[in-house]
């Protein structure tokens, strides 16, 4: 990658990053309630389902920007990277992360009886989703080495 490209990319992220942000705050009902017109259990269904699917677009945005961040901080790695490539360890969190979200899911909607179960299970999924949304919203937008989610021993 060329030093213009190098500087480039960055701005080119955290402007995407600041689209997909302001995507997200408008992405919701104002009062917070997923699907208010739906009556019957087929259309809540039916309705949670589409706002699950939006959900995980935004999600994939969100990773799509992180996973760019990270090729960038690979690329600015000096020497061998050695099994610490943020880009693979990244979409490694990725599948590890859908599969925990998939089965907690399963295990909160088993807890619920009946008709219920399904909504359970995707009212779980959105908003598992959503917060991984921001975690990967906050990876694709905090510089390299200003990291926010490490805690360090006082």
């Amino acid at each position: 990658m060329g030093d213009t490209m190098r500087r480039l990319l960055p701005i080119a992220l955290i402007v995407m990053a600041g689209s997909l942000v302001g995507g997200l705050a408008f992405s919701q009902p104002e009062d917070g309630a997923l699907c208010p017109d739906a009556v019957s259990m087929v259309e809540m269904e039916s309705c949670m389902a589409a706002e699950l699917e939006l959900s995980e677009q935004r999600m994939m945005d969100a990773y799509s920007l992180a996973l760019a961040r990270a090729r960038i901080a690979k690329a600015q790695l000096r020497g061998p990277v050695q099994g610490n490539d943020p880009a693979e360890m990244l979409e490694d969190a990725q599948a590890k992360w859908r599969a925990y979200r998939d089965a907690q899911c399963a295990s909160v909607a088993a807890r619920s009886g009946g008709s219920m179960r399904a909504l359970e299970a995707i009212s779980c999924k959105i908003e598992l989703t959503e917060e991984r949304t921001g975690a990967l919203t906050d990876m694709a937008t905090t510089p390299p080495g200003e990291e926010t989610d490490i805690v360090e021993a006082p």
